[in-house]
């Protein structure tokens, strides 16, 4: 395929997804393409000063406006910068009125990437109606509503192994959103004797409850949490509940790319991605039975093997964004671009 001139629409968050937004976009500027960012976040923050400081400050906390503000500007960045193809990362923050004037101009191809796979399919659809071409994360999802599959990945430039930081060091280390099913499976484990770290915004763990003691309530930046996985014995992996989900989360390639030592519960696609090398659990008496396992009969050089093996794994499969922008391009090389 021919370099293109690319809009790129991030994830407009922070923290947690955006991992995969910057990993698109880095990957696509590799694959030689020239690409413009269209900075999400800076533009729905921008629409909410404006209207702050407008006649009507309490419009600035209405977030559908600002995010609609934000995505008309989506058409405009396109003809400005006259895109061969526009690349949307996850657009649930986005208004759906941004596709929408894109496919009224009739001059621009669209590829949606969606990151929120079978959790929130019902609001994906939707959103997706406006998209020429859907790709998402979940061979199920894929299935059944007929988008293209394309698998989360990890970055090398950024989930690679790091430096052992001692003051960082824990057992065990779980960073994430406390999703009540991840909750209740941690509560269900006796942590006693085993130095574990728990960070993320989790609203259910309480004054009271056994994993107070443990957790740290703040959000962590996506490059200090790859920073983490490297001082920490063990990681866990524990997906969102869905009966029908098949695939990995973003977390569990990132981990592999960087080097960490991972305990998983169970998706079709672990030993595709890993090849057998990740341990799995069932429930929280298996999962404190596998850490204290690899805890108690497990130095830290054994650990490291087993990382190695987990990250070799990975390797081997190419689940890099940059194999998945390959992937995505082959799918668009019939499209008018």
């Amino acid at each position: 395929m021919r370099k293109l001139k690319i809009l790129f629409v991030d994830a407009a968050v922070n923290i947690s997804i955006s991992d995969s937004a910057r990993g698109y976009l880095n990957a696509l500027k590799r694959a030689g393409h020239d690409v413009y960012h269209f900075n999400t976040t800076a533009r729905i923050a921008y629409n909410a000063v404006a209207l702050k400081n407008g006649p009507q400050p309490d419009m600035a906390e209405n977030f559908p406006l600002t995010s609609r503000l934000a995505s008309e500007g989506i058409v405009v960045e396109a003809l400005r910068q006259r895109s061969d193809l526009v690349v949307i990362a996850s657009g649930l923050a986005l208004h759906p009125d941004g596709l929408e004037l894109l496919n009224r101009t009739g001059q621009f191809p669209t590829a949606l990437i969606l990151t929120e796979s079978p959790y929130d399919d019902e609001r994906q659809r939707t959103f997706s109606r406006h998209a020429g071409h859907v790709f998402t994360n979940d061979r199920y999802s894929a299935r059944e509503n007929g988008w293209h599959y394309l698998a989360s990945a990890y970055d090398p430039e950024f989930h690679h192994p790091y430096e052992f930081d001692r003051d960082q060091a824990c057992d065990v280390l779980f960073v994430g959103t406390g999703w009540p099913e991840r909750t209740k499976l941690l509560e269900g484990v006796d942590w006693t004797g085993i130095n574990l770290k728990i960070l993320g915004i989790w609203p259910d763990i309480k004054d009271d409850s056994p994993l107070a003691p443990y957790y740290t309530k703040d959000a962590v930046s996506n490059d200090e949490t790859a920073r983490l996985y490297s001082s920490a014995r063990v990681t866990i992996n524990h997906h969102r509940h869905h009966p029908l989900a098949e695939s990995l989360s973003p977390r569990g390639f990132e981990l592999g790319g960087c080097g960490a030592f991972q305990v998983s519960d169970w998706r079709p696609e672990l030993d595709e991605a890993y090849r057998g090398t990740v341990p799995v659990y069932d429930g929280s008496a298996d999962l404190e039975r596998i850490v204290r396992h690899h805890l108690d009969d497990g130095s830290w050089l054994t650990l490291t093997s087993l990382r190695s093996k987990q990250r070799e794994a990975l390797q081997l499969g190419h689940h890099t964004f940059d194999d998945r922008v390959v992937q995505m391009m082959d799918v668009l090389s019939g499209v008018r671009v």
